[in-house]
């Protein structure tokens, strides 16, 4: 049986479940409480189930049996789904310890007034909705919580590898700590990273299929992100992530990982594209060392026989002319003849005296600039060691 009407007509959503060693529900009791759904039940286990599939927010226990009330608030009590609903025993025991040791949250005394009736459920029923707002708050802040958590534990993750990364070296070690982070994320992954023409492939795998290593260069220019089903592509200009398994069935994590991923990328990126940069700056330095090492002993050289050949002309001519001092007048000549013999000699020491000075000049500037390729080389040697430092070059197997 079902009774109750509210004032303007409706029954409400409030129910309660009247549970009595008789079928009928007392006229007091429905006047009290006409403003809710009541319905009535025997006191056996059925009223358990009843409870259940009834979703009453209040259960009214009219009851005498000292052992009944016990056993059936026992019974309530374990039922998952029924042990936060409110229990009021009526009964006409004066002892209200009966209602407080079987469990029951409240105690009315019979007979009683409808009005004290009404006041007793409205207060449980009010309590009851209170608590279960609160659980209900509780469990969403739990979730939120739940949620921030993962969502900082996925940041995390991410962060540390953006710290590893910026200390490796090898673009194997690069493109295997990007799959061990991505592994963190329950993701299965295809790392490719451009080396000028051609890929290099590697996954979560041991080996990456045939259809993979021809699909990722294709859409390695069609966008940042490629989504078809259940796969994502993430690319960047030297390296590209095919994601396998998408959590499509969880939106706030697929968000998550869409945003994490390209800043993780964007640090792969541009630690390659430094990589790169310091390979090339070590291989340059590298070639202006051997060149300067080449240059240095030939300007060496270069100077030592231009001085050889300054001191030994200016030798041979200062003997020449003195010979031609004492030869000279012995020869016979004109006094026309051997003034010119004497003239041109002297102009041909005087020439040659002019390119013994410039061969010192340049000497002298030879000399400058070899100075100039030592400094050169100690510096180019302080570069190499930065450079080494700055990344470790493979050596040629």
């Amino acid at each position: 049986m079902e009774s109750g009407r509210n004032r303007g007509g409706e029954k409400t959503m409030d129910k309660i479940l009247y549970i009595s060693e008789t079928d009928a529900i007392p006229a007091e009791v429905v006047e009290a409480l006409d403003q809710y759904q009541i319905v009535n039940t025997s006191a056996e286990f059925a009223a358990v189930q009843e409870a259940a599939a009834y979703s009453a927010k209040t259960l009214l226990l009219d009851m005498e049996n000292r052992s009944a009330i016990f056993e059936l608030c026992g019974a309530l009590a374990n039922e998952e789904s029924l042990k936060d609903i409110p229990v009021l025993l009526l009964s006409s025991n004066t002892d209200p310890m009966i209602a407080f040791e079987a469990g029951a949250d409240d105690f009315l005394l019979k007979p009683y007034e409808p009005a004290f009736l009404q006041t007793k459920v409205l207060l449980l029923l009010h309590n009851f909705n209170l608590i279960q707002g609160l659980k209900k708050r509780q469990k969403d802040a739990a979730s939120v919580a739940l949620q921030a958590l993962r969502s900082t534990s996925e940041l995390g993750l991410a962060m540390h590898f953006i710290e590893q990364c910026a200390h490796l070296t090898q673009e194997e070690q690069i493109a295997q700590e990007l799959i061990n982070a991505c592994n963190n994320f329950g993701l299965k992954v295809v790392v490719s990273i451009l080396r000028g023409k051609e890929w290099f492939i590697t996954g979560s795998n041991v080996t990456v299929s045939p259809i993979e290593q021809d699909i990722v260069p294709r859409l390695h220019g069609v966008g940042r992100f490629v989504d078809f089903g259940n796969r994502t592509q993430v690319n960047f200009p030297h390296i590209a992530l095919l994601v396998k398994n998408m959590p499509q069935d969880e939106p706030d994590r697929y968000g998550r990982i869409k945003d994490v991923l390209p800043y993780m990328l964007g640090a792969v990126d541009t630690r390659l594209l430094n990589l790169r940069e310091a390979r090339a700056v070590h291989e340059q330095t590298e070639l202006m060392s051997r060149s300067f090492a080449a240059m240095f002993p030939v300007l060496q050289i270069i100077c030592e026989r231009l001085n050889t050949v300054s001191l030994s002309n200016k030798s041979a001519m200062a003997e020449l002319l003195e010979y031609m001092f004492v030869t000279v007048p012995k020869m016979g000549l004109d006094e026309d003849q051997e003034e010119f013999v004497i003239r041109s000699i002297e102009q041909i020491s005087d020439f040659s005296q002019q390119l013994s000075e410039e061969s010192a000049k340049i000497n002298e500037q030879l000399g400058k600039v070899s100075k100039v390729l030592e400094k050169l080389m100690l510096q180019q040697k302080y570069i190499d060691h930065l450079s080494d430092e700055l990344v470790e070059v493979p050596t040629d197997s």
